[in-house]
């Protein structure tokens, strides 16, 4: 699969991806699914079609895919925003005006980056959501840094 592909990127296929693997490894059942964020969905799901291979699992920052879930992370009206100020203004910073109203428009504008067909459009929302992303998922920010070389 070419680099950040999503061809056949969802649910069933990485399902199934798990599964290959598995059987590749010549494992008959994984000991314990460790998945986090979008990864704890994604362990959920393959536990519930292949429940006899999972001894147990270790879920963290369970999110489920729901609507209310995606705008606490991603909105501007979400409870990320209000814990992660500095963070989620550099998130949406490179966003128009326009396209921060709502959990709506911030994921459209990014999907229309992320899919655009200029590498450097794509290449640049994927670092800003990647930056993002890591920053809900350590709850801590980096102290701000001076613009004006002085400390």
């Amino acid at each position: 699969t070419p680099r950040g592909s999503v061809e056949n990127n969802d649910t069933p296929n990485l399902i199934s991806d798990i599964e290959k693997l598995r059987a590749h490894l010549n494992v008959s059942k994984w000991d314990i699914l460790l998945g986090g964020s979008w990864g704890s969905t994604l362990a959920l799901a393959y536990a519930q079609e292949h429940p006899e291979r999972v001894g147990a699992m270790v879920l963290r920052g369970v999110c489920l895919m729901r609507a209310k879930e995606i705008c606490w992370l991603f909105g501007p009206e979400g409870g990320c925003r209000a814990l992660l100020p500095r963070a989620y203004k550099q998130f949406v910073s490179d966003l128009l005006e326009c396209e921060t109203v709502s959990c709506k428009s911030v994921l459209e504008a990014y999907s229309r980056r992320l899919f655009s067909s200029n590498s450097t459009i794509q290449e640049a929302a994927a670092r800003s959501w990647l930056s993002w992303e890591y920053s809900v998922s350590s709850l801590h920010q980096a102290p701000a840094r001076s613009t004006s070389g002085t400390n």
